[in-house]
């Protein structure tokens, strides 16, 4: 699990307004669990895929598509031998600078049978599957596999890295004013199209968008170190927020309480270390500072189903 600062691309987010790539996938594996502070537009064209979405296992047919709101941690597997699909990412700036009207409090959430299944299928022949179709074919197009993969975990999890230091970089696009107003213009058309179908909504309650800024040095740490005791105080602290509007503002982005996100982070590093290594279950459990066998029992159920040893003997079979 690890926070994403850069576009899929490795634009810089002041860079460009919209990042697009046309994915063509020959055994790769799919993205490991992120999150980052820009939206995005996932969608489905060859291949059968799985999405996992603020906890939550999500089947994908040819033809899906999915939206993942600011800051909500995801990961993508591919089921299929091959997959295409293509990736859509935006700011929430990239809203403001076209709607006047905007205020820091508005945004967008999912709806509809968006919210409710995870995603939608656009109707064949109808105006969103010619958008994502145009999109698509404007789109760069990349052949990924497991080293790309890696390379943009390695760039993420080290942000001293280079680019020039790493090879077999093939992301990198030159963009030109006509490109990015084409660009620019459909996603504008393909998000106007979901609001009118009753798949995304505006939403005007929101915090200041400053909390999200505020929420990145927190939310580095709670992905990138799990084991870390970090209590909300001190988390609040490192947002430069008050305690109360800390946990106002962590559960209005996020969508969980900020002691539910926590022991998320930790159940999914426990679940690594339980297929990774052949640590026990109550070291894992003291390594990630659960406090006791029980707690950490009753967490990792809560948010998988079954218990730590239920987990390691199913995925070991």
């Amino acid at each position: 699990m690890f926070y994403e600062n850069d576009y899929q691309n490795r634009e810089e987010l002041r860079a460009v307004n919209v990042s697009l790539c046309h994915y063509k996938a020959d055994q790769a594996r799919g993205f490991p669990l992120h999150c980052h502070s820009f939206f995005e537009l996932d969608y489905s064209i060859l291949g059968d895929r799985t999405a996992f979405l603020r906890g939550n296992k999500i089947n994908l047919p040819e033809g899906s598509l999915f939206f993942i709101p600011l800051l909500n941690s995801h990961a993508t597997n591919n089921t299929a031998p091959y997959t295409e699909n293509v990736i859509i990412q935006f700011s929430w700036d990239f809203l403001y600078v076209n709607a006047k009207t905007m205020s820091q409090k508005t945004s967008i959430i999912p709806a509809g049978e968006l919210l409710e299944n995870g995603y939608i299928i656009p109707k064949k022949g109808g105006a969103l599957e010619d958008c994502l179709k145009s999109i698509s074919q404007v789109s760069p197009v990349h052949c990924v596999n497991d080293l790309d993969v890696e390379e943009r975990i390695t760039e993420s999890k080290n942000k001293n890295i280079k680019i020039s230091n790493l090879k077999n970089v093939k992301f990198i696009s030159r963009y030109t004013p006509y490109m990015e107003w084409k660009i620019n213009g459909l996603t504008m058309k393909l998000i106007t199209l979901l609001l009118e179908h009753g798949y995304l909504e505006i939403v005007e309650n929101i915090e200041d968008t400053m909390g999200v800024i505020c929420m990145q040095p927190v939310l580095d740490i709670l992905i990138t170190q799990p084991e870390t005791r970090l209590s909300l105080q001190e988390a609040a602290e490192i947002a430069c927020m008050s305690y109360s509007n800390f946990s106002r503002t962590f559960k209005q982005l996020i969508g969980y309480s900020y002691v539910d996100y926590c022991n998320i982070m930790r159940v999914q590093r426990a679940k690594e270390l339980l297929l990774s290594s052949k640590l026990s279950v109550t070291e894992i459990a003291h390594q990630l500072n659960f406090g006791s066998i029980n707690y950490f029992n009753r967490v990792f159920k809560k948010f998988n189903g079954d218990t730590p040893l239920q987990y390691r003997k199913k995925t070991q079979v």
